[in-house]
C-alpha cells in the first residue's frame, strides 16, 4: 500500500514536472503513453458492463493543459483536455465509435477525475447509443501498458 502510493505520488510528480517544463519550451510536447483499466460501476440490467483497458497518448499544451488521445478494444476512439486543479486532474474526453463488441454505434462525453497521489480516478459518460441516451459510471485504475 506505502509502496503504491509511493509509486503514484512519484509518477504524478514526474508528469506534472514534465508538463509544467514542457509547456514552458513548446506550444506541444509529447510526454508518452499512459494506459488506465477502465470499468463500470453503474448498476442496470444490460449485461455486459464496460470494461476495457485505455491506451491515451497524453501531450502537454501551452498554458498548462493537456491533450489526451485514447483507444480501447472496441474499438472506440476518444479525444479529451486535462487540467490540474488541487491536486487531481480533471480530464472530459469525447468518444465516438463503432462498438461491436455491444453492437452499438455510440458518442459521448467522459469526466475523468484522477487522483494526483495514484493517478486512479472515477468517471462519468453520457452518451448515445443506438439512439437511447445513457448515463454510465466508473472507475479507472493506472495500469502498465501492453
Amino acid at each position: 500500500m506505502i509502496g503504491s502510493r509511493l509509486i503514484g505520488m512519484t509518477a504524478l510528480a514526474l508528469i506534472v514536472t514534465i508538463f509544467t517544463l514542457s509547456s514552458k519550451a513548446s506550444a506541444e510536447t509529447y510526454l508518452g503513453k499512459f494506459c488506465w483499466q477502465v470499468q463500470e460501476t453503474t448498476q442496470r440490467n444490460a449485461p455486459p458492463p464496460y470494461n476495457e483497458l485505455t491506451e491515451c497518448n497524453v501531450y502537454s499544451k501551452a498554458g498548462g493543459e493537456f491533450e489526451f488521445f485514447c483507444k480501447d478494444s472496441i474499438p472506440t476512439l476518444s479525444h479529451g483536455h486535462a487540467v490540474v486543479v488541487d491536486n487531481k486532474i480533471q480530464l472530459f474526453t469525447s468518444f465516438g465509435g463503432n462498438d461491436t463488441v455491444h453492437n452499438v454505434l455510440g458518442m459521448g462525453g467522459m469526466l475523468t477525475i484522477i487522483d494526483g497521489n495514484t493517478l486512479n480516478g472515477t468517471w462519468d459518460m453520457f452518451g448515445n447509443w443506438n439512439g437511447t441516451p445513457l448515463h454510465l459510471t466508473g472507475i479507472s485504475t493506472l495500469t502498465a501498458c501492453p
